[in-house]
């Protein structure tokens, strides 16, 4: 009996980890919209129908230039449909186009005579965001052109921004990030001592770009964060003069 479980143990291990047909990656542009690429590694894709899942309404959805048929916005024109006519947006749990903006929808979408495009799909967002991408099964998910439902990696998430247009440690706005951006930020937590944690206090009105890792505190973190990007500009011209933003975390 033990040597059986032994070698069920081993198969486990060594079992074969097969690849999706289809790879789907999400790529945050921090602009308000959030780039899915796909990769079929397999075949050939000639329809997709996605489950997108976010925390505030998505306001826009562009699509590659290969889909050339919308399938809901077919079943909504029987006889009347021509290639290209409508959008992809549809109700996740039943046929028919919905209109955007919406959380929660799904992407509906083949191809008939659209030629090979850029492999992409684009989301976007007014506010902040994330969320997550499936299949949606009511329709087939992904399909091949024999029509047979492909492999993915899905369910993944997603994640927009939108750009603040804050350059993150330059307090003063004049494009550098400098000894006195950093006095600025020792000016705001000095007279926070006493709060707990110590020196931390609310982002003040006009001055967001002293909240460097964005957590929506002034504190120790934000001013280490200045030290740390201004370091290696010790032997500038000033001393200490950085042109650029710090990174947004």
């Amino acid at each position: 009996m033990k040597k059986l479980l032994v070698m069920l143990v081993v198969m486990a291990i060594v079992a074969p980890v097969f690849a999706a047909d289809v790879d789907f990656v999400a790529t945050n542009n921090e602009n308000g919209t959030c780039t899915v690429t796909y990769t079929a590694s397999v075949g050939t894709i000639r329809g997709m129908a996605l489950n997108i899942d976010a925390t505030a309404p998505l306001t826009a959805v562009a699509v590659d230039s290969f889909f050339d048929v919308f399938m809901d916005a077919a079943y909504m024109n029987p006889g009347a449909y021509t290639l290209g006519a409508g959008t992809p947006i549809a109700d996740q749990n039943a046929a028919g186009e919905i209109v955007l903006p919406q959380s929660s929808f799904c992407i509906s979408m083949g191809n008939l005579e659209g030629a090979v495009g850029v492999n992409e799909f684009v989301l976007s967002c007014d506010v902040d965001c994330t969320g997550t991408i499936n299949i949606n099964t009511l329709r087939g998910g992904v399909v091949n052109t024999d029509g047979v439902a492909m492999t993915t990696n899905l369910e993944i998430p997603f994640t927009i921004t939108v750009d603040s247009g804050i350059c993150l440690g330059d307090l003063d706005g004049n494009g550098f990030i400098d000894i006195a951006d950093l006095s600025a930020v020792v000016a705001i937590l000095s007279p926070h001592a006493g709060t707990t944690p110590a020196y931390t206090v609310a982002v003040p009105a006009g001055k967001e770009a002293a909240d460097v890792n964005e957590d929506g505190f002034v504190d120790i973190a934000d001013l280490s964060a200045i030290v740390s990007h201004l370091t290696p500009f010790a032997g500038s011209t000033p001393a200490y003069t950085s042109d650029g933003c710090i990174p947004s975390i």
